[in-house]
């Protein structure tokens, strides 16, 4: 990934550009039943937000400070969030936190090593392992295994430029799960799960003479500190603990998808 850049919340010199509205989505994850299910198990139905919100200015990459700034100012973002306290907030002390998160995968056949280096076998069961813990994680799969410790043979399967990718995060996150999580023997649900947000939550459309399938969405990996403190997603540290926004320009659309541990 790209470095941080730094935007301080307080600096609001300048006037609102952006205004947002509540955009009625529609996920699959949050309204069908054996997709719900799923967050339940996972113990994420509880500490899982997707919130979709319109702009109406046009937009470029030249204003994305601009944009950032507004939208943590926006007391309809910020009552959404639980963080109605930030509302006409002048802390000099808050600062923003973006990165950029690729997203280039259009396909599911990237894991399909998972299965090739027998992690999971082919009808999806995952290889069980001897038991660690890690921040409070339970490894107790070859899956697991893979996701998060570094020194197992199976980490160097996908590389860091990967595994930065949006749709490995979300995989990895709905492996994890939530505190309570109750895990899977089978693959196929996380990737599932994984694949249906994906699609949902950015944007695509077909391009040249070709028309190759393009996703037109930018994504990023959201934090907010005062006095170097994280506030936002969470007040510590995990890898559970997340926040990530989803800007589709063609739309006019941000799309904010957090979760807390």
């Amino acid at each position: 990934m790209d470095s941080k850049k730094v935007i301080l919340l307080s600096d609001i010199q300048h006037l609102k550009k952006y205004e947002f509205k509540p955009v009625d989505k529609i996920y699959k994850i949050l309204i069908e039943r054996d997709l719900k299910d799923y967050l339940m198990k996972w113990n994420m139905d509880k500490s899982f937000g997707i919130f979709t919100y319109h702009f109406q200015d046009t937009y470029d990459a030249a204003n994305k400070d601009q944009l950032f700034k507004d939208l943590f100012h926006s007391e309809v973002v910020l009552k959404d969030l639980g963080y109605q306290s930030w509302i006409n907030s002048k802390d000099e002390k808050t600062r923003i936190e973006i990165e950029d998160v690729p997203c280039t995968i259009l396909s599911t056949e990237f894991f399909d090593r998972i299965y090739e280096n027998e992690i999971a076998l082919q009808d999806g069961t995952i290889r069980k392992c001897f038991e660690e813990y890690m921040d409070d994680i339970i490894i107790a799969d070859e899956l697991r295994n893979m996701l998060l410790v570094e020194e197992s043979n199976n980490y160097p399967l996908y590389t860091a430029k990967e595994r930065a990718e949006f749709l490995f995060l979300i995989f990895k996150h709905f492996c994890l799960g939530g505190l309570l999580n109750q895990y899977e023997d089978n693959i196929n649900p996380y990737i599932l799960m994984a694949k249906t947000l994906y699609k949902d939550v950015i944007c695509v459309r077909k391009t040249g003479s070709l028309k190759k399938t393009t996703i037109m969405s930018q994504v990023y990996k959201v934090e907010v500190f005062n006095n170097g403190i994280p506030i936002y997603p969470s007040h510590k540290h995990h890898e559970q603990n997340f926040s990530y926004m989803i800007l589709c320009p063609l739309r006019k659309e941000v799309t904010i998808l957090h979760h807390t541990w």
